[in-house]
């Protein structure tokens, strides 16, 4: 249970009855809220949904949790780095009562008060100690007071039952409330003060209430985000203006929006697209009314839009619209608010990520509209919605990968299909059969991911096996062979496999333990285990654990460290490491000293990354202007593309 689960009652009833005594009601029931969350955590779940970067999770009525979306770093909590493009239980556990989603990992709640997270823990963000990516819920630390949480990009805080507030996870804006600009891998108390009621997580900054209905907010303020009338950052919670009628509380990733008492909606921040919807795209340092009504019950905003909900079960939406964001089924920016679906009365709930939505009716069924680039809606396809669609199973694709002339794909009910040409047995149907239609590849349903070379295909079932099969002609397949496959063949028996990166002649494949290992062509000193000698079966590149994730072109392998950093091996003569030269590297060569770059692509002879800031950065070939810094020259060295910061994925 939350604040914002007593908001929609409350707000009803203060906009129907005497505003005056039901607002001290209110006061006392903010201020009680702890005690309510411990009285009721053994009672069934409420329903809620919460929406990260690009992945979705949703609490069921009977404590299960489900997610689907993308989950590259195991934000979806499955075991898997697998992308979901339909709901997917996250283990057996029914005791979950409250969720957050940050932008690549998630925050939970059980009903027995403890606190676990998944995902990406590059800053420490999940507070269990350590900077370790974990794919699976792990507890944080032992208490059994936890009653509230918010995840923010990277960073999280909490409420305990005494109304004290903690923080942990990156820091450099010092959006954790301490004081200092140091990172915590642990939940780090936030003064003294146990008044706190509800928080709210943003892109480097934070806004909390307290149980006197007074807004503090602390962290980046570039864009007045914090609500204080000025641009400056602040350390410590700062409060904003003298108001203690506020009862809930939304920050974006540079924007806040906040409910009062009776009713009206109030934003502050960066205005870019009408995000804050008082119908300019005018910047505001200090809260500012939208609109004049005083029905609101509830917000929720997303990277540059926001989704808000009235007392009369009405739904409205304003800002950023070219993902079809805001449902109203054109690709319109709105300035201020504008109605989704206007016949409906019956939403209840709403979640927002950085550019989809996911909304709950009273009925109890889910929709989802905006981009679906991950599947992040849940519809089972991954094209965007620019109106509200029902989480069906008429669609059952989840997963699809190309090679140069084939196609693999995986439905939702684990079993694997392909079409193409089929020389060399890329298919994996038996035959060498063209075919120009899906046909299943064998009888099995435990496939979970898929990756095509130019000629060959490599699987993992959810046992944590790889399979092959395709062209073999310099050992691709890892099967011990150069013999072409014209069916899946198991490579070796080891089943900690949980990531593979299929290219042209050579393959690359993550384990659980965080070991990397490739196999194939080596020519160029692309598997990098210090040879040019090609490899029929997996090699260990290096002795490290601590992998996360891998690119390759043509020739050369780019791979992620879980401290940040960034490596490179194999073919260089474009300068495509990035070690600032054209040296050919049979081994992993460090790429700079930068330990923010979260991820990272590669082209035939060119390789791309963005870091943690926002900022993207490329190098290697430019001949036909693949870099984007708007020459035809090749770099050897990362080079900045222009000046955003507001960069979220690649390829």
């Amino acid at each position: 249970m939350n604040t914002e689960s007593l908001v929609p009652k409350i707000a009803t009833l203060i906009i129907k009855k005497n505003r005056i005594k039901l607002f001290v009601l209110l006061l006392v029931l903010l201020f009680l809220f702890p005690f309510f969350a411990v009285v009721n955590s053994s009672q069934a779940a409420t329903p809620q949904i919460a929406a990260g970067g690009a992945h979705t999770i949703v609490l069921k009525s009977d404590g299960t949790l489900w997610a689907w979306g993308m989950n590259a770093v195991g934000q979806l909590g499955d075991g898997t780095t697998t992308d979901s493009h339909v709901p997917k239980q996250i283990g057996s556990d029914n005791k979950w009562v409250s969720i957050a989603g940050g932008y690549d990992y998630t925050i939970a709640l059980k009903s027995d008060r403890t606190l676990w997270a998944w995902g990406a823990n590059g800053a420490g963000n999940l507070g269990d100690g350590t900077t370790t990516e974990r794919h699976s819920p792990v507890q944080i630390g032992t208490d059994t007071d936890w009653v509230s949480i918010s995840a923010g990009w990277p960073h999280t805080i909490a409420l305990k039952s005494d109304g004290t507030l903690w923080a942990w996870g990156r820091n450099e804006r010092g959006q954790l409330g301490d004081g200092t600009t140091n990172d915590s891998h642990v939940p780090k108390q936030i003064g003294t003060d146990n008044k706190w009621v509800s928080v709210s997580a943003g892109w480097e900054y934070t806004i909390a209430l307290k149980s006197d209905g007074t807004l503090w907010a602390w962290g980046h303020n570039g864009l007045g985000q914090l609500g204080d009338g000025t641009t400056n950052t602040s350390y410590v919670p700062k409060q904003i203006g003298t108001d203690n009628k506020w009862v809930s509380i939304a920050a974006g990733e540079m924007h806040t929006v906040a409910l009062k008492s009776d009713g009206t909606l109030w934003a502050w921040g960066t205005n870019y697209l009408g995000i804050l919807g008082d119908g300019t795209t005018t910047d505001r340092w200090s809260p500012t009314q939208i609109g004049t009504d005083n029905k609101w019950v509830s917000i929720a905003v997303g990277d540059v839009h926001t989704v808000a909900l009235k007392s009369d079960g009405t739904l409205w939406a304003w800002g950023q619209n070219g993902y079809g964001q805001l449902g109203d089924g054109p690709t319109t920016e709105r300035h201020s608010p504008f109605p989704i679906t206007t016949v409906e009365t019956n939403w209840a709930s709403i979640a927002a990520g950085y550019f989809h939505n996911i909304a709950l009716k009273s009925d109890g069924i889910l929709w989802a509209w905006g981009y679906n680039g991950m599947g992040q809606l849940g519809d089972g396809t991954q094209t965007g919605k620019a109106s509200p669609v029902r989480i069906g199973t008429d669609n059952k694709w989840v997963s699809i990968t190309a090679g140069y002339a084939h196609t693999i794909a995986l439905k939702s009910d684990g079993t694997l299909w392909a079409w193409g040409n089929n020389q060399y047995g890329r298919l994996g149907d038996g035959t060498g059969i063209e075919r120009h239609s899906p046909v299943q590849i064998g009888s099995d349903n435990k496939w979970v991911s898929i990756a095509a070379g130019l000629a060959h295909t490599i699987a993992l079932k959810s046992d944590g096996t790889l399979w092959a099969w395709g062209y073999n002609n310099v050992g691709q397949l890892g099967d011990g062979t150069t013999t072409d496959r014209f069916s899946p063949v198991q490579i070796g028996s080891d089943n900690k496999w949980v990531s593979i990166k299929a290219e042209e002649y050579h393959t690359i494949a993550l384990k659980s333990d965080g070991t990397l290992w490739a196999w194939g062509d080596n020519y160029h000193g692309e598997l990098g285990d210090g040879t040019t000698t090609d490899r029929h079966s997996p090699v260990q590149v290096g002795s490290d654990n601590k992998w996360v994730s891998i690119a390759g072109g043509v020739a050369h392998t780019i791979a992620l460290k879980s401290d940040g950093t960034l490596w490179a091996w194999g073919l260089n003569l474009n300068g495509q490491l990035g070690d600032g030269t054209q040296t050919e590297r049979h081994s992993p060569v460090q790429i700079g000293t930068d330990t923010n770059w979260v991820s990272v692509d590669a082209g035939a002879y060119h390789t791309v990354a963005h870091k943690s800031d926002g900022t993207l950065w490329a190098w290697g070939s430019n001949l036909n202007g693949q870099l984007g810094d708007g020459t035809t020259n090749d770099s050897h060295s990362p080079i900045q593309i222009g000046s955003d910061n507001k960069w979220l994925s690649i390829a």
